[in-house]
């Protein structure tokens, strides 16, 4: 996986990336890392924000769909709803996270429920659960 360009398999682009590699993905689970940056958009008195953690969710997600569906056209999904949503710290600028994203359910197989959590030198730092709506529109 490490040889897969992650600008490949989402639709966000720099300066708006909050993934670096997609370490693991199927249909039914996907894990990230990112390393946080000082000057990215979501850091601020070097800590990363709650929207850079919602954000990196977000694109774990999108990385784990298009990484599924790269033999193709890379389908773009969109953030349907979060619930339960719970971060426990912020994490500095120079450390990385990983986010694991576990599919609880598949809707019409058009949208899809994860559990998710982010952690952070072995801590759990937010969970949460997502839904996500896959749409016919494509990076490609």
């Amino acid at each position: 996986m490490k040889n897969i360009s992650i600008i490949d398999i989402i639709p966000q682009r720099p300066p708006f990336v909050m993934i670096d590699t997609l370490l693991y993905a199927d249909k039914e689970k996907a894990r990230s890392t990112f390393y946080i940056q000082p000057d990215n958009l979501f850091v601020e008195n070097g800590f990363f924000l709650e929207a850079g953690i919602i954000e990196n969710i977000a694109q774990t997600c999108a990385a784990q769909i298009g990484y599924i569906n790269r033999e193709g056209a890379v389908k773009i999904g969109v953030l349907g709803s979060i619930k339960n949503l719970k971060i426990y710290q912020l994490p500095l600028s120079h450390q990385t996270i990983e986010t694991s994203v576990d599919v609880t359910n598949v809707i019409f197989e058009t949208t899809v429920v994860v559990d998710v959590k982010v952690m952070c030198q072995d801590n759990l730092i937010a969970s949460c659960e997502m839904k996500v709506s896959i749409t016919e529109k494509t990076i490609n």
